[in-house]
């Protein structure tokens, strides 16, 4: 019986352990960017044989992050590409990746809460350097995403990404 108590108590120091640093952190300021920049990475470094420029590279971490979002809502995949497109030309990888998870951000945010666009533009602006710190962090970190859900989406993926660049003119 104390074995029950001993491990009940172990589970909540650890439950509790994750909300203070969940918190401290910086909550979702934290969490959103360090999972599409641990996305990115592990494209980058995993499958640079399947991605052909920065705009596919970010477009795949984004639709590979956003997959939860999309079901709600697939005009999320232009969004995505747009996105991609305009944060590929910046130089300074921790700036491409910071600036299109800020983006994906404020959509996630839009499906997510009652406040205007603005109010969640001012939000993630006044939190920019810790989004910027997570980014930077993370791409310094040792840890990657299961490459086997990469590996599942890649096809329709590319698919969208093909269509996007195929109408791009239009």
């Amino acid at each position: 019986m104390n074995f029950i108590y001993l491990l009940l108590a172990i589970l909540a120091i650890f439950a509790i352990r994750k909300i203070f640093l969940f918190a401290f952190k910086g909550g979702n300021f934290h969490l959103i960017p360090r999972n599409i920049t641990r996305v990115y990475k592990t494209v980058k470094s995993k499958f640079n044989d399947k991605y052909n420029n920065d705009t596919e590279l970010l477009f795949i971490a984004g639709i590979i992050n956003a997959k939860m979002y999309i079901r709600k809502d697939d005009s999320l995949i232009e969004k995505i590409y747009l996105a991609a497109k305009s944060c590929s030309s910046l130089k300074d990888e921790t700036g491409k990746v910071s600036d299109f998870a800020q983006i994906l951000m404020q959509e996630y945010f839009l499906q997510d809460s009652k406040m205007d666009s603005s109010e969640i533009a001012v939000a993630i602006n006044e939190r920019r350097e810790k989004i910027d710190k997570s980014v930077s962090e993370e791409l310094k970190s040792k840890k990657y995403f299961p490459e086997n859900v990469i590996e599942k989406d890649m096809p329709i993926v590319k698919e969208y990404y093909s269509h996007f660049e195929a109408n791009k003119n239009q």
